[in-house]
C-alpha cells in the first residue's frame, strides 16, 4: 500500500505555463477522449481556448507542482477553473432584494495520473483552489501550518462569491476538500435528472388530443444567444423577489459563451450527423414585450451528446416554460429529437422530477456570509 505523504508543504498550486496545459491534456486523453485521436482531442480543446468563455484570462488551468521546480512536467495533478458571470441576491428587511452582479468559477477538468493517485494530491489542489478564488475575509484565518506557506494569487485571479464543479467521484471526495482540514469543501446539490425515452414519447405525444395554442419558432446559434440574453434579464428580475425560504440566492448566468460552450464542446461529434442539427433551441414568439424583441418566457434550449458507443442524447440546457405550454413545448423538442435520430432526451432539476443520478453531481461553495444551508443555487441545470 502506498504510504501518503505526511506534510504537503513542499506544494503549491500554480497557473500552469503552455507547456504544462498541453502536458495536463495529454495526460486525459486516455480517460476523456472516447472517440477522438489524440490530435483531434487536443484540437478541440485548442478552438476551446479561442472561445468567448475562455478569452481574457476567464479560463486557467492549474497544476500542483513542487514549490521548488513550479514548471516542471512532473506535476502532481491538474484542474482548471472559468470565471463566469454570475447573480447573488440577499433578502432584505422587506423580503424584496437587489440582485448584485458578481464573478464567480466553475470547475473543470480535475485530473490526476494513474501513477499519482491515492496519494491526496488532488484532494490537497482543491484545498489550495479555494485560496486562490475565494474573497481573503471568508477563508480561514490563518493558513494550514502543515500545508506551508499560501499559495499566490496572480493578478488577473479575481474574488468569487461561489464557485461549482460537477463531481464524478461521489458525493463525498469534493465535501472533504475545505480551505481547511476542518472546513467542508464543495457540498451536493438537486443532482435529479428527468429523461424521455424519444420514440416511445413522440408516440404518445402525436396521438394526445392537444390544440396548439402558441406559435413557435426554431433557434439557430444567432438566436439563441439571444434568448439567453434576455433569459438572463428575466433572472435578474425574478431573484428581486427572493424565495422566503431562502436567505441568499445565487447562480450563474448563460452568457458571455456559457451556455453556447455546451454545444460547441460536442461540435466534432454532431458536426457529422445526418441531417447536421442547425437549430439549438425553439421559442414562442407569441408574447413579444416589444416590437423586435425576443421573448424568453417560454424556450427550451439543447445540445446533441452523440459520440461513439452511447445512446445519442439531446440535453436540454436551459427550460423555462409554464406549466400549461409544458407539453406543447416538449412536443416540439421531443420531434426535432426525433427527426436527427436521438435516442433520449434529458433535463435537469424539473419539478415534478424522475430520479436522482450518480454522475455530474452539481456541487457547491459558498464565499460569504452565513452557511451553505441558508444559500440556494437556482437556475441549477445543464448550461453551467
Amino acid at each position: 500500500m502506498t504510504s501518503l505523504p505526511s506534510s504537503f508543504s513542499f506544494l503549491s498550486l500554480f497557473p500552469a505555463s503552455k507547456e504544462q496545459i498541453l502536458e495536463s491534456r495529454t495526460r486525459s486523453f486516455a480517460s476523456w477522449g472516447r472517440g477522438t485521436s489524440l490530435d483531434q482531442y487536443l484540437a478541440r480543446d485548442s478552438r476551446s481556448d479561442n472561445h468567448e468563455v475562455s478569452l481574457n484570462n476567464r479560463l486557467v488551468t492549474w497544476v500542483l507542482a513542487r514549490r521548488d521546480s513550479p514548471d516542471s512536467l512532473d506535476f502532481m495533478c491538474s484542474c482548471e477553473t472559468y470565471r463566469r458571470d454570475g447573480l447573488v441576491a440577499r433578502k432584505s428587511k422587506s423580503g424584496n432584494s437587489v440582485p448584485e452582479d458578481v464573478n464567480c468559477y466553475a470547475i473543470a477538468s480535475v485530473f490526476t495520473p494513474a501513477a499519482n493517485r491515492g496519494k491526496g494530491y488532488a484532494r490537497h489542489m482543491m484545498r489550495l483552489l479555494h485560496w486562490l478564488i475565494a474573497p481573503r475575509e471568508y477563508l480561514p484565518k490563518e493558513f494550514p501550518i502543515e500545508w506551508g506557506s499560501p499559495p499566490v494569487r496572480p493578478s488577473y485571479i479575481s474574488d468569487g462569491a461561489f464557485s461549482v464543479l460537477y463531481s464524478d467521484v461521489g458525493e463525498n471526495f469534493y465535501r472533504l476538500c475545505g480551505p481547511a482540514p476542518d472546513k467542508d469543501g464543495w457540498l451536493v446539490t438537486s443532482p435529479i435528472t428527468t429523461t424521455w425515452d424519444v420514440v416511445k414519447s413522440h408516440e404518445l405525444l402525436s396521438t394526445a388530443e392537444r390544440e396548439e395554442k402558441l406559435a413557435w419558432k426554431w433557434l439557430d446559434e444567432s438566436l439563441v444567444n439571444e434568448v439567453w440574453k434576455a433569459d438572463a434579464a428575466l433572472m435578474k428580475e425574478e431573484m428581486s423577489q427572493i424565495s422566503p425560504s431562502h436567505t441568499v440566492e445565487c447562480t450563474f448566468l448563460p452568457t458571455k459563451g456559457v451556455a453556447d460552450f455546451q454545444h460547441h464542446r460536442l461540435q466534432q461529434f454532431w458536426g457529422k450527423m445526418s441531417p447536421k442539427p442547425i437549430h439549438w433551441g425553439v421559442y414562442s414568439n407569441s408574447t413579444s414585450r416589444s416590437e423586435g424583441s425576443l421573448d424568453a418566457s417560454t424556450f427550451a434550449s439543447w445540445t446533441l451528446d452523440v459520440r461513439p458507443s452511447e445512446m445519442n442524447k439531446m440535453i436540454i440546457t436551459r427550460l423555462r416554460v409554464q406549466p400549461k405550454d409544458f407539453e406543447e413545448l416538449l412536443f416540439k423538442v421531443i420531434d426535432f429529437a426525433k427527426q436527427h435520430s436521438v435516442e433520449i432526451v434529458e433535463v435537469w432539476n424539473l419539478d415534478p422530477n424522475t430520479f436522482s443520478r450518480d454522475e455530474h453531481l452539481p456541487s457547491f461553495k459558498w464565499y460569504g456570509e452565513g452557511g451553505p444551508q441558508h444559500v440556494a443555487w437556482i437556475y441549477n441545470e445543464r448550461y453551467g
